[in-house]
């Protein structure tokens, strides 16, 4: 009986990691899905203003980007709905994006049949649209980030704290089987003068090698959710919301040159985007004061960085430099977090030096602008050829998606050995309590026989 108790313990604690495990990847699931529908609402809406600057005929090319973009945002949010660890929150936040999405579908055809005919109001109805991206597109994907963040560290805290008590009371279960174990040992030693009995010494180390692997199955489970939740998932989440802010900065910038009467607006949004992203300040008390000014983003600046991350090593096999607390936003946050070695720092600096130009490439935008060449200027914002902004941008993108990549292997191999490690003791747990009953059974068999012949 004790042996039974002992395996089913064994069973339910390794379960309740196992559950902890599907629960915080399924949060981890639905906040990449909000996350990557809030930068495609971004990017939809960019699409649609770069129709917009292509002037009446509009961009063909702008066109199908939208239209594809805008697939992928209902994909996303089927993807929201599915993975959604909150519920009823999440699904709330998930339902005002809907009719804000069909008002933009609205706004979208009558900005693009009115810019067609030449009409006055196309500008004015793409700021509509955009608007609404602003006001409740963006706010209801990031809400269920926020939601699934909460519940994700919830969660986190509550299946650590599990683990460790499992692990306990699985020790303090195995030393009591053990107990019994040995005191029937000592039992027949004394009984029949024979030093060891085979099947409870085999029902022995049976229980100890269970314990052992039941403690060990707990105990990488833990590290693995430590290293998915604070490790790759929190570089992914700060990569994600730095391509949010920056497809936000993006469709601003395209903002600025479709509606000059309003450019003042749009390029402190852009400025304000940017920073959430990326901020060099003068000094770590600067970046303690909201309005601080960012520095120049420069080729300079991405090299301090590099050297106070490296402290002119290798990476590999130890702990990052400490990044210079002057340096803010989502991008510092994760090189932070670096944990994979040179290459996740090489590739988080890829997205700095990607930064760098795109940032070059707007204050030429915005020089050319100032120099009344509108025209080259939307050009220039709008290129997908070297040096122009498009190409800018989709080099942002990419580094970001690979620096994610990278990460989402690191999560990823961390779920499969957690999965893997608990899965194991699962099975084995009944074949365990069949194995020690067995065993337990076959030695006291001498004392059932004693026991018949006395009776008989």
């Amino acid at each position: 009986m004790v042996a039974l108790l002992f395996a089913a313990l064994a069973y339910s604690r390794v379960d309740d990691a196992r559950r902890g495990v599907e629960a915080i990847g399924e949060a981890i699931t639905s906040i990449g899905a909000a996350d990557q529908a809030a930068s495609l609402l971004s990017g939809m809406d960019a699409h649609s203003i770069d129709n917009a600057l292509a002037g009446p005929g509009g961009s063909q090319a702008a066109r199908d980007a939208f239209l594809t973009t805008r697939a992928q945002v209902d994909q996303q949010l089927r993807g929201m709905l599915t993975g959604s660890g909150t519920g009823a929150q999440d699904d709330v936040s998930i339902a005002r994006l809907q009719p804000a999405l069909h008002e933009y579908d609205i706004r979208f055809g009558l900005h693009t049949a009115e810019t067609r005919l030449g009409f006055p109001l196309g500008a004015a109805q793409q700021r509509a649209a955009s608007d609404l991206i602003d006001t409740s597109a963006i706010p209801g994907a990031l809400a269920v980030d926020e939601a699934n963040t909460s519940f994700l560290t919830d969660e986190y805290v509550r299946r650590q704290n599990g683990a460790a008590l499992g692990q306990a009371a699985v020790v303090v279960a195995a030393l009591a089987v053990l107990a019994v174990l040995a005191f029937g040992q000592r039992f027949m030693a004394r009984t029949y003068g024979r030093l060891l009995n085979p099947p409870l010494v085999a029902g022995t180390v049976l229980v100890a090698a269970f314990a052992v692997l039941s403690v060990r199955a707990l105990g990488t489970a833990s590290g693995d959710l430590r290293d998915m939740a604070l490790g790759s998932h929190s570089s992914i989440h700060a990569l994600q919301l730095a391509r949010v802010e920056l497809e936000h900065a993006r469709r601003d910038q395209s903002l600025f040159l479709l509606e000059p009467g309003h450019g003042a607006r749009y390029d402190r949004e852009y400025s304000v985007q940017v920073r959430r992203a990326f901020c060099a300040h003068e000094s770590t008390a600067a970046a303690s004061d909201p309005n601080s000014p960012c520095q120049p983003l420069t080729a300079q600046v991405a090299q301090q960085v590099a050297v106070e991350l490296r402290r002119g090593q290798s990476f590999s096999g130890r702990a990052p430099g400490i990044l210079d607390g002057r340096y803010t936003g989502y991008l510092a946050d994760a090189l932070r977090n670096v944990t994979y070695g040179d290459r996740e720092l090489n590739a988080d600096m890829t997205v700095l030096g990607a930064l760098v130009t795109f940032e070059q490439v707007d204050r030429q935008m915005r020089d050319l602008d100032t120099s009344n060449q509108h025209a080259e200027a939307i050009a220039l914002n709008t290129g997908a050829q070297q040096g122009q902004g498009g190409w800018a941008f989709d080099q942002v993108e990419r580094s970001l998606q690979s620096t994610a990549d990278l990460n989402r292997k690191g999560y990823d191999a961390a779920l499969t050995d957690a999965s893997g490690s608990l899965d194991l003791v699962r099975a084995a747990a009944p074949v365990v309590a069949l194995l020690v009953v067995v065993l337990i059974w076959l030695g006291v068999q001498p004392t059932l026989s004693r026991y018949r012949l006395a009776a008989a």
